[in-house]
């Protein structure tokens, strides 16, 4: 099975980027990125962030004949539902190792919806704002015209 945490270390000692470094490129704290690199499964924001600063595409931290398990593991099943019915979600292939070539797809799908998910949020909150504000401005227009 793969580590991710430890294959992220790997690439980033073989880049000569030492774990704080990376860490402060990827935007965390010293202990955040240390219990990274100790995690076996990460989140795709985490690969996402980590893909970026080492110039790597996400699926360089899976092996070829492990990816779709390891995949699976790493967060599909939260985007699934958090059901953790991994299986049900991608099929058969991902827990019996078949179709590596298939889980390199799904991955990059995933972490493109990933980030229009993150996108999607970002524009929610803005709206957010701006419609507390125009609630803010009737409240003080209201209060106003009745003086």
């Amino acid at each position: 099975m793969i580590h991710l945490g430890k294959t992220i270390e790997q690439l980033a000692k073989s880049k000569g980027i030492k774990p704080i470094d990376l860490g402060a490129q990827m935007g965390l704290s010293k202990n955040h990125i240390y219990t990274i690199l100790k995690a076996e499964h990460l989140s795709t924001e985490i690969l996402q962030k980590a893909a970026g600063v080492l110039g790597v595409s996400i699926t360089d931290f899976f092996g070829e004949s492990s990816a779709i398990a390891t995949t699976a593991r790493a967060g599909i099943g939260a985007l699934a539902g958090g059901s953790g019915n991994t299986q049900n979600f991608l099929g058969d292939n991902v827990l019996t190792g078949k179709g590596a070539a298939e889980a390199g797809s799904i991955l990059e799908r995933l972490t493109k919806c990933e980030s229009e998910r993150e996108s999607w949020e970002r524009e929610r909150q803005a709206l957010q704002k701006v419609i507390a504000t125009q609630e803010m401005l009737i409240t003080n227009l209201t209060a106003s015209s009745a003086r």
